[in-house]
């Protein structure tokens, strides 16, 4: 009987920690368009590892205004990443991708520490891909020097 117990016990929290795990490339809890923005840090291996980055991005948020009810993901680890491509099914971008219409914006991790003079460029050439509504990059490149000129945050 204890054995069944603790079976039942163990298929019970697999199941309630599985229906936690959002696919971001489906559509999850619709957010209301006139809600903030979230970001979310997605594959921490320790609580508060991705806590820099998510600061780091929050901070150009204060000049690169990204749409309400918008979610901006942070890929914690290379393993989360690889994985969110692959369910995404996301070629040719090792920094970031756009879903429109699902409002969100995924950003690998690595951004932040590999490319620390050039995240800020990064997401606003996400957030050209969104003002432009469409997937031509130089559109969004153009969008990104425009946008990049407002002057930066002074919290970095």
């Amino acid at each position: 009987m204890r054995l069944f117990c603790a079976l039942l016990l163990i298929l019970a929290s697999t199941l309630v920690f599985s229906a936690k795990r959002e696919s971001i490339t489906t559509p999850g809890p619709r957010v209301s368009p006139y809600a903030p923005i979230r970001i979310v840090l997605d594959g921490e291996r320790r609580p508060g590892e991705c806590v820099p980055e998510g600061k780091r991005l929050q901070a150009e948020l204060e000049t690169l205004h990204y749409p309400a009810g918008w979610t901006l993901a942070i890929m914690c680890t290379a393993v989360r990443w690889d994985s969110i491509l692959r369910e995404a099914d996301v070629r040719n971008t090792h920094v970031a991708f756009t879903r429109i219409s699902e409002r969100i914006t995924v950003f690998n991790s690595n951004i932040f520490h590999d490319f620390p003079q050039n995240y800020r460029h990064i997401v606003a050439h996400e957030l050209g891909h969104i003002n432009c509504n469409c997937a031509d990059e130089g559109k969004a490149e153009e969008l990104a020097h425009e946008m990049e000129k407002a002057p930066q945050s002074a919290s970095k």
